[in-house]
């Protein structure tokens, strides 16, 4: 099942699949500001996977050795904690960002990127938050999403700028510009698409192709 990511302000939502006998079905990983739980489907059942955050908006999952990466706005930490897992605690893995926004995992090559809006960078690490030099300019950045085949980055960020990076942090791109802040973007690699937030709630989710072009209105709107 692929992964989908999409972040409400407040919640972010990310698709897993969860086995029951033989039956396959989605659960969502969700982050809302303080806590990072899971919701299933099947049962509706909520399970807090962590709580006492500062302020979680962004999460990403590693669909191969099942770690949950988050960042924490206002503590300036990134973590992990490994669901379906031994490791039941989460770990601290980077401390003392400068206000980290959104977060991305490469699960083919086992890095994760992430975006720092103080610091006006694109970093990138280790899992477990080593090797943490290389980086990518682009202003007050907040979501990030990966196209690994192609070695792209794709950034939005709260002046209304889409951006198109490139993962060696050769070039960055701008492939669309708005009046309005960017918050959180998806990427559809079947369709071509990106799709994204802005920070007021009665502006819908909107869509572009990969390098910007053709902007559509969905017909979801946050409230």
């Amino acid at each position: 099942m692929a992964s989908i990511k999409l972040l409400l302000l407040v919640f972010t939502l990310i698709c897993l699949s969860a086995t029951s006998c033989e039956d396959t079905y989605p659960q969502l990983l969700f982050s809302y500001r303080v806590a990072i739980g899971l919701f299933d489907t099947e049962t509706e059942n909520i399970t807090i996977l962590g709580d006492g955050y500062g302020h979680v908006l962004y999460l990403d999952y590693h669909s191969l050795n099942h770690y949950i990466f988050w960042s924490d706005y206002h503590i300036g930490t990134l973590s992990r904690l490994q669901y379906r897992g031994r490791m039941k605690t989460a770990q601290v893995i980077i401390t003392g960002a400068n206000n980290p926004t959104g977060v991305a995992v490469d699960n083919i090559n086992d890095h994760l990127y992430w975006a720092e809006l103080g610091g006006d960078r694109i970093h990138r690490s280790h899992l477990n938050g080593s090797s943490t030099k290389f980086s990518i300019d682009v202003p007050s950045p907040t979501g990030l999403a990966l196209d690994i085949s192609n070695r792209l980055v794709y950034c939005v960020n709260t002046q209304g700028e889409a951006f198109k990076c490139t993962m060696d942090g050769g070039e960055c791109q701008t492939i669309y510009t708005s009046n309005h802040r960017f918050d959180n973007l998806a990427i559809d690699l079947a369709e071509s698409k990106i799709y994204w937030t802005a920070w007021y709630h009665s502006l819908p989710i909107q869509s572009s192709y990969l390098n910007g072009s053709n902007v559509q209105k969905t017909n979801i709107t946050i409230s």
